[in-house]
């Protein structure tokens, strides 16, 4: 995870340093710290004041979750909705995305980034995620 001001910052220094196409040009953007989605969730509800889940879900559970509250509160809008997020309702493939994105930690090497750009600085996730809680805070008081 990463802000998106230090993404622009590392895409535009890829775009100064000329750096040559290769036959894999992905570069992952991460600070090389794994953030797991307990971390992620702890921090979250310590910076919120909200109270830590204490029931975790099994992936087969959460898209069954999901598809429930999706039919039933309508949080995948259909197009001409007055709510935010993606337009339409969310397919079956999806919902088994979005649960498999909550459900599994995923993590990416920056190796060949930094190889790129030798001088690449990040900002840790924690030091990160804090500069965008007065925005999660105004979220959940909308």
């Amino acid at each position: 995870m990463i802000a998106a001001h230090e993404l622009g910052d590392i895409i535009a220094d890829l775009i100064n340093a000329c750096v040559p196409p290769t036959d894999y040009p992905v570069y992952h953007a991460t600070d090389g710290s794994p953030v797991s989605l307990e971390e992620l969730v702890r921090i979250l509800c310590d910076e919120l004041h909200l109270r830590y889940p204490s029931v975790s879900l099994p992936y087969h559970l959460a898209l069954r979750a999901m598809i429930v509250a999706g039919t039933k509160k309508r949080l995948f809008p259909r197009p001409g909705d007055r709510h935010s997020g993606a337009p339409g309702e969310a397919s079956s493939m999806e919902l088994r995305h979005r649960a498999h994105l909550v459900s599994y930690d995923h993590y990416y090497s920056n190796r060949r980034l930094t190889e790129a750009l030798p001088g690449v600085n990040f900002s840790t996730f924690a030091e990160q995620i804090r500069l965008f809680i007065p925005y999660y805070r105004s979220v959940l008081t909308a």
